[in-house]
């Protein structure tokens, strides 16, 4: 009997060692999955996951592997700046939906196309909002299930999606469609 408990405390010991270095081994040699697990998300009953409003990450630009930081404002969007209810009666609002392309989370806000979209119909003289509802891994399906749910949905006066070649595989690969007999 106690040589199966010293089997068995090896075992896990052994089981522990090897799970550490590879966790070592992949922050080490691929930076990209450093931040998988510190995510922050809600968890929704759709399958949805709403970023926190006003939080505030660190990631590193995929080429150089600079260090940046990454915020979500009061609406939980990947934006510069916050949005108030009046903000967003008083202007135009265009939503912008899309996946990770969209979202821009690896790299700094300012190569966001959203922000200079933002910054240019602004200097026009009109008040507008380019809010960037871009979101990671969200096929169509997810994207318009998160437009369902986003709060201010009825106050965007424009929608724009950006389309991915990658999209269409997602709608498939996730379930969130299904094709009939005939296709």
């Amino acid at each position: 009997m106690r040589n199966l408990f010293t089997n068995l405390g090896l075992l896990l010991a052994s089981c522990t060692v090897g799970l550490s270095l590879c966790e070592a081994s992949l922050r080490l040699f691929y930076p990209k999955y450093r931040y998988l697990a510190e995510a922050q998300f809600q968890r929704e009953g759709r399958r949805i996951l709403d970023s926190r409003s006003n939080s505030r990450s660190r990631k590193l630009h995929p080429d150089t592997l600079a260090p940046h930081s990454v915020y979500t404002n009061n609406l939980a969007l990947r934006q510069h700046r916050n949005f108030s209810t009046a903000d967003l009666a008083s202007a135009t609002n265009i939503g912008v939906f899309g996946d990770s392309f969209t979202e821009n989370g690896d790299m700094a806000v300012q190569y966001s196309f959203t922000e200079p979209l933002d910054y240019l119909l602004n200097l026009r003289g009109q008040r507008v909002n380019v809010l960037n509802l871009g979101r990671r891994n969200y096929g169509t399906g997810r994207l318009f299930q998160y437009y369902e749910r986003f709060r201010y949905s009825e106050d965007l006066d424009h929608v724009l999606y950006v389309y991915c070649p990658n999209d269409l595989s997602n709608i498939y690969a996730m379930g969130e469609f299904h094709l009939d007999e005939a296709g």
